[in-house]
């Protein structure tokens, strides 16, 4: 059954629209759902399980992911009396749900910290919650790859492993892995871990502060460069909060980087007429790139549209 002739532009009206509320949805910012790694999700699942005692950890639903960059270890989720170290920190903030309500996850990249940070969330708003705060903008430029990972002397680890399974009567030193390490200089002798009555000798001594675990809790070490000297500093650490622990007191800041010299050649003038380098011109604009995005759309749509007035022109004919 045909449609009547007066009813066709109708209709081309209605497809051409749709495909135009397709095309800006497609271009709408925030439209796809960063995907999480399962580790991530996982260990938020595992959090939300132990909190409010489900069995299944995989029963707690996962509503929505996003991609965050946070500006500390804290994960923008602050305590009373609890420091952060500053320092930028890829990760996600998850929504998930036990069927009734949502809750909101700040976690890492690894899903070796997570952070509860809202509860009780109505799940028809959690689509259109803003992305929260305690997140850094990401930067225009590619970001700098991320510094290696502080490499442990062999003497100094394997000191501190030995420590460890002298403490816990273990039978393996090489089962107690190490989580995170950081390179340090102390201040004294004592490498940050001090007793009644102990003397320090005041002298610098580089060395390190490592996180090893046996499965269950973490355990920090002060250690020297050479394994000689371990102390241990801290024991029963929760596995997710060794990423983003501040790092320990009895040690000095590093020195500010030297300052860049200013005899950087200067960038050569731009013809007359014609913006300069990052001065403002059409690619260097502030226009979001979801702005170009909608303008894009609109144009599609609009040329979807011609055509499908043109066919049905020629139909008519």
């Amino acid at each position: 059954m045909h449609l009547a002739r007066t009813a066709r532009p109708a209709h081309l009206l209605v497809v051409a629209l749709a495909l135009l509320a397709v095309l800006a949805a497609l271009a709408a910012p925030g439209r796809l759902y960063a995907e999480a790694p399962d580790s991530v999700v996982e260990a938020a699942q595992a959090d939300l399980a132990e909190r409010l005692g489900g069995a299944d950890p995989a029963a707690y639903e996962l509503l929505r992911s996003e991609a965050v960059t946070w500006s500390d270890y804290c994960l923008g989720v602050y305590e009373p009396d609890t420091a952060c170290a500053t320092a930028i920190v890829d990760g996600f903030a998850l929504w998930l749900s036990d069927g009734t309500v949502g809750y909101r996850y700040h976690t890492d990249g690894t899903g070796t910290s997570v952070r509860l940070a809202e509860s009780g969330i109505p799940l028809d708003r959690v689509a259109g919650a803003p992305l929260p705060e305690g997140q850094v903008a990401p930067p225009d430029d590619e970001p700098a790859p991320p510094p290696p990972p502080v490499r442990i002397p062999d003497d100094a680890f394997e000191a501190a492993q030995a420590d460890l399974a002298e403490r816990l009567g273990g039978d393996d030193p090489a089962a107690y892995t190490v989580l995170r390490a950081e390179a340090l200089t102390w201040r004294d002798g004592c490498l940050g871990v001090y007793e009644p009555d102990g003397v320090c000798t005041t002298a610098l001594v580089d060395g390190f502060a490592v996180w090893l675990s046996d499965g269950e809790v973490a355990y920090r070490y002060h250690t020297d460069d050479t394994g000689t000297a371990v102390r241990l500093a801290e024991s029963g650490i929760p596995l997710g909060q060794v990423a983003g622990a501040p790092l320990p007191e009895g040690h000095i800041e590093p020195p500010p980087d030297a300052p860049q010299p200013d005899d950087e050649p200067e960038a050569a003038a731009a013809p007359e007429g014609l913006p300069a380098s990052g001065s403002g011109g059409l690619a260097d604009s502030d226009v979001p790139a979801w702005v170009w995005g909608v303008i894009g759309a609109v144009a599609a749509a609009a040329v979807a549209t011609g055509a499908l007035y043109r066919l049905w022109l020629s139909r008519r004919r």
